[in-house]
């Protein structure tokens, strides 16, 4: 019986080695980084919102090749029009990130999301997801739990998606 999970378990650590490494890969590729960058041109799949005032920090989203790139980028100032690449996550081509997405046990925490492109829904569970660290500008891949929203993301009562988690979290108190 041993032998049978051996392999198995040889299989997924590969994957999952080979999932980090690429990762790993990615971010040595785009982190530190211009948002100016050829690929980062305004088209098609490109779209993005306000993560953190404060921090000048922006979520962009590009279609890069045959995936989907979502990027934390922070500008110097106002007139910075390519800021410095914070961090970044990919997922596959057929799939969009969602911005209105709630970790029910930390409805305090910015969650972004993906569903499948051209989602006919307005609500549901998130294929991916990932915490956004604020203090840090850092993606960290989380089991997909959260519950996401259509819409065009925070209300105008928040000034950004770290503004709108934490005026949410006074929701469920």
């Amino acid at each position: 019986m041993r032998g049978r999970f051996c392999p198995l378990f040889l299989a997924f650590a590969a994957v999952s080695i080979g999932s980090s490494a690429y990762s790993q890969d990615l971010k040595q590729e785009y982190v530190g980084g211009s948002g100016c960058r050829a690929e980062f041109q305004r088209g098609p799949g490109t779209y993005g919102i306000r993560l953190d005032q404060t921090q000048k920090a922006y979520l962009k989203a590009y279609a890069v090749e045959d995936r989907h790139l979502l990027l934390i980028i922070q500008y110097s100032d106002d007139k910075d029009q390519c800021g410095v690449i914070r961090d970044v996550v990919q997922t596959d081509f057929n799939r969009d990130f969602v911005w209105d997405c709630m970790d029910p046990k930390a409805p305090h925490d910015v969650i972004v999301g993906t569903w499948r492109s051209h989602y006919l829904g307005t609500t549901g569970p998130a294929l991916e997801t990932w915490r956004i660290n604020p203090r840090k500008l850092e993606f960290l891949s989380i089991p997909a739990r959260a519950l996401c929203t259509s819409g065009p993301g925070p209300d105008d009562q928040s000034h950004d998606l770290v503004d709108y988690a934490k005026k949410r979290t006074a929701k469920f108190q």
